[in-house]
């Protein structure tokens, strides 16, 4: 083995190689012993290049200068090479400059996307799908009849779907109230932006407020996402009396009406 160059003395420790992710092995197989070239007439810089070159020649490397959207590729024994020639792309799949990038290049996300439309996967640990959005809640009654649109002054909803899990918000005020003679059934507000699963029935509550109504003896409240239906319906409580829902009967035409709901449910 050569001596190391006077210059690079006290600098350059030998060690067992590593062999490098995407460089072609040595092809005098096992021998990791590196020959630095003698060098007494030399500047410091000359004798790391030439350092640099016998390390290169050892592990087969003829190409070390890397060059734009190009890929280091094995060209024969003891031989490499950068390129792009399409061969390259056939063999790999890849395009040059789209499929890889240069590292510079490569572009920065800021978060986490999904496609648009979910592709199921039944598999325990695996988050198939996440949405944002908004959706419009509306009011109304199991059996319509002649109920007034009126004049919403506030009807927004959004809604966070994370996997099978869908956790939504509204809010409902009227400018003009709405009126009726022959509406009837529970009070509902739809427009849930996913069908309620149908297994889930006891797991799709929420909580919130609702303003305008009168039921003796109740008041707290539960909104409810209905099984199989994109719509809730709430549900009063109160000391010593059967839970039950709000209908039209406890709402009076033309009075006033607000909710503020919240809550999650299965899809």
């Amino acid at each position: 083995m050569t001596a190391i160059p006077q210059a690079l003395a006290g600098r350059i420790q030998l060690v067992p190689a590593q062999h490098p992710v995407g460089l072609p092995r040595s092809p005098v197989g096992t021998d990791t012993t590196v020959a630095v070239p003698h060098a007494t007439q030399h500047s410091d810089a000359n004798d790391a290049n030439d350092a640099n070159d016998a390390i290169e020649a050892k592990l087969g490397i003829t190409a070390s200068t890397p060059t734009s959207n190009k890929l280091l590729l094995g060209t024969g024994a003891g031989a490499s090479a950068w390129s792009d020639a399409p061969t390259v792309k056939t063999a790999l799949g890849l395009t040059i400059g789209t499929d890889i990038q240069p590292f510079a290049d490569v572009p920065s996300y800021n978060g986490i996307q999904f496609p648009a439309v979910q592709v199921p996967d039944g598999g325990a640990n695996v988050l198939d799908d996440y949405e944002e959005g908004t959706w419009t809640a509306t009011r109304t009654f199991a059996t319509p009849g002649d109920l007034s649109a009126g004049t919403y002054s506030a009807q927004g909803g959004w809604y966070t779907k994370i996997g099978r899990v869908v956790y939504w918000g509204c809010q409902i005020q009227f400018s003009v109230q709405q009126t009726w003679t022959t509406a009837s059934g529970n009070l509902r507000i739809s427009g849930l932006p996913f069908t309620v699963n149908g297994s889930f029935a006891n797991s799709n509550n929420g909580s919130g407020n609702v303003r305008g109504w009168t039921k003796a003896n109740f008041h707290g409240l539960n909104p409810e996402a209905i099984a199989g239906q994109t719509y809730l319906e709430v549900w009063v409580a109160g000391s010593g009396q059967t839970p039950a829902k709000l209908t039209a009967a406890e709402f009076v035409s033309a009075g006033q009406f607000w909710a503020f709901l919240s809550g999650s449910y299965i899809v």
